[in-house]
């Protein structure tokens, strides 16, 4: 997540792109001490995993973590990876492609 901060969050316009971690794994308090620690000034959201089995994302749908979501303004899923390898500069790439348009 700390490079989704340094390459997502700070590259881009907030009325460009919204960019929310999702977390069902962990307590709310680690996700806070983790987000202070990182420096991370994007929301992680806590899920009781509904929003997890509306997306179809993790360990439970045989997918590695963490998965990337590319979700359009329609509320589709634009892009995903669930392969858990860290795709962020191919993100970028598609949100400056998706921004241009």
């Amino acid at each position: 997540m700390p490079s989704m901060q340094s390459s997502i969050v700070e590259e881009f316009e907030p009325n460009e792109v919204i960019v929310a971690g999702l977390n069902h794994t962990v307590s709310r308090d680690w996700l806070v001490n983790y987000s202070l620690q990182k420096s991370i000034t994007f929301p992680i959201l806590y899920d009781a995993g509904s929003i997890h089995d509306e997306y179809q994302i993790g360990y439970d749908y045989g997918n590695m973590m963490p998965n990337w979501l590319l979700i359009g303004k329609d509320g589709k899923i634009k892009f995903r990876n669930d392969s858990g390898l860290g795709i962020v500069e191919d993100l970028k790439i598609l949100i400056s492609t998706l921004v241009d348009n």
